[in-house]
């Protein structure tokens, strides 16, 4: 027998359910494993062409805003030469100057001093203080150079004497002999304070009489750390950094929280560093990078780069700036790739677990298909042959219950077409007797036609009822294991309460009784024991809710097991919005630029209120964040004292209406325009910057309320004043 006759019988052999399950199954693979590849794919080439478009924005506009900063020291300098030149003022009058400079720093905030010192010796300007009053410095007269400093009148000119100090030669400063050596008007080189909490650069401008000899030089120093906050205010991504060096590759300012500058620690003296020495590890490993491509100094033109941090791609532009007056620096941006990718790769993810999930259900889906299909046809083909040796050794009683078959090439459908062609020999020969037995057949045919029918019936009925009883088994012993572990926790939540009030009593006995040694006042607050004494019985009590949430989920089970499962519940809401507040602590708690936010609830009494729980609690958790970020927005652009005087605060209140209770959020943030109000509960309309919200959780919850709760939400806001949202449901939702 020849390989290929051998081959041909192998394949005509193959079972119905593998020629049904084995091409369907490696379609849908293919399909899968396309769909996702393809998914990965577009997922980094947008991520790629985006971060060069968000890098090469944000470059540029730290490039053009750097040049309107640095263009104001400029143009005041230019103004006061003009005012020389014109006699406005005198050189040798610093009076005349004072009145002057007193008004430019109330009109240019960006700047705060400006000066003027001649060849005399002579030297005046005025500096604005952080808390925004006008002081001026000024050295008289070359034979009495002592420094005085003069509080300033509503006019600009000297008040009262404040201080005398050393004696001051503003001639012998780099800031002077640079601008009397360059003979135009320039930057100096960068310097440290002489209190150390800042950094400057001065615009420098030289003043020449008619026989080109100097008179004198203008200054406008400009604080580096008003770039620092710049590129600090910019959102470029969650974990995204920028700084700025100068030639010499030292550090000019950056994104981060630490200064360009540190004292030597052998000297004692402030020293500027390179961005190499940055606090901040993703700056310093920038610096490393570009260092090792000899780019820390000088870039001719702008670059994009990357490299690896941490086991993740970093995103690098560098871009060379220069306001062609001594100024060249270069800009560099860091964006971390996983800040754009966080979302791409959550849908990759979502998509493939999808695709899985398709997969997993086709494959047993086709499986279940071809066991459906191809055990009846072996059953018919086990009948018929049954029915073949019954008509050649003699019919049996019940031999002709059986059912007919189909011709097909698979293996089962083809036996069956043998057997009915020996079937149809055998029938001819016995074609007489069967006539006298029609009758009778025909009788039998209906009498099995109907059983059949009532089998068919039974059999669905059958098989339906055993799926219902299978999932309820599967649903009580879900809940009856998930029952025995949280009822040891549950049940161990009571000592342990006991025990955790009897060590913090204990310890406050302690603190009574004896006086703590230094070792352990220290201890005590690096810890913040005063905090954890206060937030550990919540800590305890948010794990005993959870233990009861867990209890109601396998009573949802049981329900579930028993078909009476129900969503509605009777709650005291002022569980759930204590319980908002404490997920939210971190929100509104102490930050950086302002205090806490003010919490001030006014509960009335309440009875249970039939709701769906965390439907309800999502609610409050929309309107609370909401209400913060407005707070955080408004603080942001006032300073910390402001924000101690006039704080922040959100107010909570409960009634009962006519049977309804009513539940009021209020805040006094920045409120809202009549245009907002009105699209304030359409999807996807959000006010907040993009990245920080999606315009989805007051739709969400306006549908909560008013759809599965038949209540009412509505807001009432004034713009400058705040907004006060009011939630209204019924007591009973089975009464609605």
């Amino acid at each position: 027998m020849s390989a290929r006759v051998r081959l041909s019988r192998h394949f005509q052999s193959v079972p119905l359910r593998w020629l049904l399950v084995v091409p369907f199954v490696v379609q849908i693979s293919a399909a899968v494993g396309i769909v996702g590849y393809l998914s990965f794919r577009n997922g980094q080439n947008a991520v790629n062409q985006v971060a060069g478009e968000l890098r090469k924005k944000t470059s540029d506009r730290i490039q053009h805003d750097l040049k309107d900063y640095l263009q104001t020291p400029y143009l005041l300098n230019q103004t006061n030469a003009i005012a020389l030149r014109q006699e406005l003022v005198n050189g040798s009058d610093l009076s005349t100057f004072e009145q002057v400079f007193a008004q430019q720093l109330k009109t240019f905030e960006l700047l705060h001093y400006t000066c003027w010192a001649n060849q005399q010796g002579q030297y005046t300007g005025v500096t604005r203080l952080p808390n925004g009053i006008l002081n001026i410095e000024s050295v008289d007269d070359a034979s009495d150079p002592r420094y005085k400093i003069y509080s300033v009148t509503a006019q600009g000119t000297r008040n009262k004497l404040l201080s005398s100090n050393a004696n001051y030669d503003a001639r012998t400063r780099p800031w002077y002999k640079q601008a009397i050596a360059a003979r135009k008007q320039t930057w100096s080189t960068p310097y440290i304070w002489f209190n150390q909490s800042d950094m400057s650069i001065d615009a420098v401008m030289p003043i020449f009489d008619s026989q080109n000899q100097p008179l004198g030089v203008l200054a406008s120093p400009f604080k580096l750390s008003r770039i620092k906050d710049y590129l600090q205010s910019l959102r470029i991504s969650p974990h995204a950094e920028s700084f700025i060096v100068d030639q010499s590759g030292l550090l000019i300012a950056s994104s981060a929280d630490d200064k360009p500058f540190r004292v030597n620690a052998i000297t004692q003296k402030p020293e500027r560093i390179a961005p190499s020495q940055s606090q901040q590890p993703l700056i310093r490993a920038t610096a490393q990078f570009l260092k090792g491509l000899n780019s820390s100094t000088g870039v001719k033109k702008r670059r994009q780069l990357d490299f690896q941090f941490n086991q993740q791609r970093q995103l690098l532009e560098v871009l060379p700036f220069s306001d062609g007056r001594g100024v060249n620096w270069q800009i560099v941006v860091i964006v971390p790739e996983a800040d754009l990718m966080g979302q791409i790769e959550s849908n990759t993810r979502t998509t493939t677990l999808l695709c899985l999930l398709a997969l997993g259900g086709a494959i047993a889906s086709s499986i279940w298909t071809a066991r459906r299909i191809s055990r009846p046809i072996r059953e018919f083909s086990q009948a018929s042959i049954a029915l073949a040796t019954a008509t050649q050794e003699g019919f049996v009683e019940g031999d002709l219950d059986q059912s007919t078959g189909y011709h097909s090439y698979v293996q089962e459908m083809q036996t069956l077409a043998n057997v009915f062609n020996q079937m149809s020999t055998q029938i001819q020969g016995s074609f007489t007797q069967l006539e006298q037995t029609n009758t009778q057949l025909e009788d039998r045919t209906k009498t099995l036609e109907k059983a059949l029918v009532d089998l068919k019936q039974s059999q669905r009925q059958l098989v339906q009822s055993e799926k219902l009883s299978s999932l309820g088994q599967l649903l009580a012993g879900v809940a009856h294991e998930i029952n025995n572990p949280i009822s040891f926790i549950y049940g161990n939540l009571k000592p342990g309460d006991k025990y955790i009030q009897d060590l913090l009593e204990l310890v406050a006995l302690y603190q009574q009784e004896y006086e703590a040694n230094e070792a352990i006042a220290q201890r005590a607050k690096k810890i913040d024991l005063d905090y954890l004494i206060e937030d550990l019985p919540k800590l305890w009590q948010s794990m005993k809710v959870g233990a009861d949430r867990i209890q109601d989920i396998v009573i949802s089970l049981r329900n579930f097991s028993r078909t009476d499962e129900t969503e509605l519940r009777a709650v005291n809401l002022h569980d759930g919005i204590d319980s908002t507040l404490i997920i939210l602590r971190n929100r509104w708690k102490n930050q950086d630029f302002r205090p806490a936010i003010e919490i001030i609830k006014q509960y009335s009494e309440l009875p249970l209120i039939e709701c769906y729980v965390g439907q309800i609690n999502q609610v409050f958790m929309n309107i609370l964040v909401n209400a913060i970020d407005a707070l955080d927005e408004r603080d942001q652009t006032r300073t910390f004292d402001e924000c101690e005087a006039a704080p922040s605060t959100i107010w909570i209140s409960t009634t009962i209406i006519n049977g309804w209770v009513q539940i009021t959020i209020a805040d006094n943030g920045t409120g809202m325009s009549e245009i907002t109000q009105n699209q304030l509960f359409d999807p996807f309309y959000t006010t907040k910057p993009i990245g920080k919200g999606t315009g989805l959780g007051l739709s969400i919850s306006y549908a909560i309320i008013t759809e599965r709760h038949h209540g009412k939400l509505q807001c009432d806001s004034t713009l400058g004043e705040g907004s006060k949202f009011i939630v209204e449901i019924p007591i009973r939702q089975t009464a609605v």
